[in-house]
């Protein structure tokens, strides 16, 4: 989360925004000592007793419960985040076995508090304050605690249905309140509550009248109830007669195993959009094509959903959860994404390029059943003004959707919207929840739309727009000289009819470069059908599928949010970085973070692709794939502010082979696949002198190692092979076979500067992997061979290296993707709050992008 902060925030200025008073506000009635005894606590577990204590007697958050947790991990969060107190409803706070300690439990917390002693309250403070420094302190322990309260909201919102969360850093007798969304998060400035503890008890009184959607919860996902119409259905299953003995079962009833949350998700419906254009005219030629692209679905959709099969690391982004959705009426199966999108101008749905894809008869994509943005107030009436604010009273607007009169009025005033919130004085927080769930109540301020009118927010500045957005992104200065290093996003549902295994799944060497040919094919239709460019090709990317009932698989192309438009034959940047996902983005795109991104850097994709697959699940030499990995998918330098990356993979495409740390030759033991690999090396070094990139001598040290998620899906029925249609033309295969393609010849020395002849060839001259041609040509003319070994697959490389550099105590994964047994969970636990401060700092930085369907 580098640069997603935003701070510090005037603590009064961060609750008159984030927190509305609901119609009734705290009164100062207590004495200013309530946290007299705070400042003569030793440690932090003295510390945060107290505070709860002082907390609980003086009354400051009605209705709710503070509770410990800094000795155990929740059982069903995997990553064992152990936060030192978490704020629930009073009905739903943990309690603790008698002699036994408590638990947190992420999916019911409301908010989390981090804990620092006096003795660290600078020392461990993440922020600045002072003007001339960076907000982001850099030392070690402030660093640390960045991690850690990262690390904590990233289980809240994995654990829960939500667009934004809040949290507060105590800090000795000073405390931050925090926001946190899927742009970033807003801080304030540091308080001393101890001395004044009027601002905290504001903050924690106008939270426990917030209503749940003001909270930060998503009102469009419905929990699904034991004995409730939808939870029989669910326990029912999808149609015997179809799904029989196939892989997609088996995920399905995965994903409902354990104590994971059912929801009932809303997909679609929502017309904020367009009914925002019928109203404003004076829009710019790309905004007005980003509304008409909006859809028109005139009734949302609902699916039923368990335990999200995917779900991304990290705090800021696309936040991308996969689910095997139920479909109730048909009771058929479906693939479910939940992302926030970048909601930056020219960037389409992906729903909305899935169908462009499905109209250009392009093979090996998924199938769009619907999609849409997340709204919780449309019900699909595009005619429905009903949510259209007048300017003047806040009454729904009397006016023809053609009156475009005082258009300005129409954007959305902070100020205004603040006091239109319904006075709640009655009303105590569970009857609020009840209230905001059965949607009886229309509230202004739901905590999404802090707008400002900037090129960004394009596609929400009007007040009819409720569609669920960040914010964060929006507190930019406007006229700093540094350019908003924080992307807008908008929440958005997704549903395709395919099911698709993971790419890890492949039964034998041949699948794998068959299901990446099928990929190839599909990049190839969208780029010359349908002038549409992937740009994020990946492991997660790409799917191995096979229709219920049938035994041959095929390979899908997944994952289109990043894709492009270059039918106008545009090439400018749309988004403040560069896109893609670092592992498997070209050399040339690491070491440059301004180059344009063109076809040959997702052709070379494809590559690192083949070769990460073939390390982890196919036999080779090299004594570490974990270290290998981290030399050469994962390494970085931070060189004047930019993160850059890819020597190892530019050196070994200047060498036109793989080499171990040592410098000797790294060999996957499969003829084909090496062939492949060296052929594409040998036409990316032309591509790269040609572009006058120069060699490393020595490839970038690995910068931290990232963690690959437990394998899924054990049991699946393996898929037979069927080889797939040739290529469009066969001209390049006969000429693949006759040695006509451009490259570094056979009999040229690999690892001579410059061996393809600089001076005797024409620097102008297309190159192999201009076009998709070559390689499509060079990948089928391997699968099309009959001499493949049919098992050649072996255990995941990176397990094994991870079980045999454990410790004998520690408990681990029997590699089969079971949970781990109660006594192992034990085993790993930390005993005290001390013993958890030692874990490793944790950045979202250091989180790869794996998985198995987005």
């Amino acid at each position: 989360m580098h640069n997603k902060f935003h701070g510090p925030v005037d603590p009064q200025v961060f609750l008159d925004e984030y927190l509305p008073a609901n119609g009734k506000d705290w009164a100062p009635q207590r004495p200013t000592k309530t946290f007299t005894k705070i400042s003569k606590a030793e440690d932090e577990r003295a510390l945060y007793d107290q505070w709860i204590n002082c907390v609980k007697r003086s009354g400051f958050c009605p209705g709710y419960k503070f509770v410990a947790t800094p000795d155990r991990f929740d059982r069903d969060y995997s990553e064992k985040e152990i936060p030192d107190v978490g704020l629930y409803l009073a009905y739903e706070a943990p309690h603790a076995p008698m002699g036994e300690k408590a638990r947190p439990v992420w999916n019911k917390m409301a908010l989390f508090v981090e804990f620092k002693s006096n003795k660290m309250c600078t020392k461990a403070d993440p922020f600045n304050d002072g003007k001339g420094k960076p907000l982001e302190a850099d030392a070690e322990d402030r660093e640390s605690t960045r991690g850690q309260i990262i690390g904590y909201a990233i289980a809240l919102f994995k654990q829960q249905q939500r667009t934004h969360a809040f949290s507060l850093l105590v800090l000795g007798e000073y405390v931050r309140f925090i926001r946190w969304d899927r742009a970033g998060a807003i801080f304030s400035r540091r308080l001393q509550y101890t001395q004044d503890p009027d601002m905290l008890a504001r903050f924690l009184f106008r939270f426990s009248r917030l209503t749940p959607q003001q909270q930060g919860y998503d009102l469009t996902a419905t929990p699904v109830l034991r004995n409730s119409y939808d939870y029989a259905i669910m326990q029912r299953g999808p149609r015997e007669d179809v799904y029989a003995n196939s892989y997609q079962l088996l995920f399905w009833k995965q994903s409902l195993e354990g104590d994971w949350p059912l929801w009932k998700l809303k997909v679609g419906g929502c017309t904020c959009a367009a009914k925002a254009l019928n109203v404003q005219q004076s829009v710019s030629d790309q905004s007005q094509h980003d509304f008409e692209a909006a859809e028109q679905s005139s009734a949302p959709r609902y699916f039923l959903v368990g335990k999200p099969r995917f779900t991304a690391n990290g705090m800021s982004g696309r936040a991308t959860r996969g689910y095997i959705a139920l479909d109730p009426e048909t009771r058929e199966l479906c693939y479910l994404k939940d992302c926030w999108r970048v909601a930056l101008p020219g960037i389409q749905k992906e729903g909305a390029v899935l169908a462009a894809l499905k109209e250009a008869c392009v093979e090996n994509v998924p199938t769009l059943v619907c999609h849409g943005d997340v709204c919780p107030e449309c019900s699909g009436n595009s005619d429905d003004t009903g949510n259209l604010q007048s300017p003047d009273n806040g009454e729904p607007d009397a006016e023809s959707d053609e009156d475009t009169e005082d258009d300005d009025e129409e954007i959305c005033d902070d100020d205004e919207t603040h006091n239109q919130v319904a006075d709640k004085d009655d009303e105590g927080p569970d009857d609020r929840r009840k209230d905001d769930m059965d949607n009886t109540e229309v509230l202004q301020d739901d905590g999404e739309m802090h707008l400002e009118d900037s090129e960004q927010d394009c596609e929400r500045k009007y007040v009819s727009d409720k569609r669920h957005s960040t914010l964060t992104d929006t507190t930019w200065p406007k006229g700093a000289e540094l350019k908003n290093p924080m992307k807008p996003y908008i929440h958005y549902r997704l549903v395709v009819a395919e099911v698709g295994m993971m790419l890890e799944e492949f039964a034998n060497s041949r699948q794998l470069v068959s299901t990446l040919y099928d990929a190839l094919r599909a990049h190839e239709g969208a780029y010359t059908r349908a002038g549409i460019f992937h740009r994020d090709v990946s492991t997660g990317n790409i799917l191995i599928y096979m229709a219920p009932g049938t035994e041959f698989s095929q390979g899908l192309l997944n994952d289109w949010d990043l894709s492009k438009d270059v039918s106008s034959g545009g090439q400018e940047a749309r988004q403040p970085d560069r896109t893609g996902t670092w592992q498997y983005m070209s050399g040339a795109l690491l070491q440059s973070p301004s180059k344009v991104h063109t076809l040959a850097d997702d052709l070379e994709s494809f590559i690192h692709v083949l070769i990460y697959e073939s390390l982890r699940f196919l036999d080779s030499n090299c004594e570490s794939v974990a270290d290998f990995n981290k030399e050469y998918f994962d390494s970085s330098i931070i060189s004047e502010g930019v993160v850059k990356g890819g020597d190892a993979k530019i050196l070994a495409i200047y060498r036109r082979r793989l080499t171990k740390g040592d410098g000797s030759q790294l060999i996957i033991k499969n003829d084909h696949i090496t062939t492949i690999i060296s052929e594409a090396f040998s036409w990316f070094r032309a591509l790269y002198e040609k572009l006058e990139i120069p060699r490393p001598h020595h490839p970038i040290p690995p910068k931290k190692p990232i963690g690959l998620r437990q394998l899924e899906g054990a049991g699946i029925i393996r898929p037979k092979f069927k080889l797939p249609p040739p290529p469009a033309t066969t001209s390049a295969v006969s000429r693949l076979s006759s040695g006509h393609f451009q490259g570094t010849p056979p009999d040229i020395d690999p690892f001579t500067s410059h061996a393809q002849g600089d001076t005797s060839q024409d620097p102008n001259a297309p190159t192999n992997v201009d076009s998709h041609g070559p390689m499509m040509a060079l990948f089928y003319t391997h699968i099309s061979q009959t001499d493949w070994k049919e098992e050649d697959v072996m255990e995941d490389q990176l397990k094994v290296m991870v079980r045999s550099k454990m410790a004998p105590v520690i408990a681990t994964s029997d590699g089969s993707g079971n949970k781990r047994s109660a006594s192992q969970y034990e085993a790993e636990e930390p005993e005290t709050s001390d013993a958890r401060k030692r874990k490793a700092i944790r950045t979202e930085g250091s989180s790869s992008k794996f998985r198995s369907q987005k």
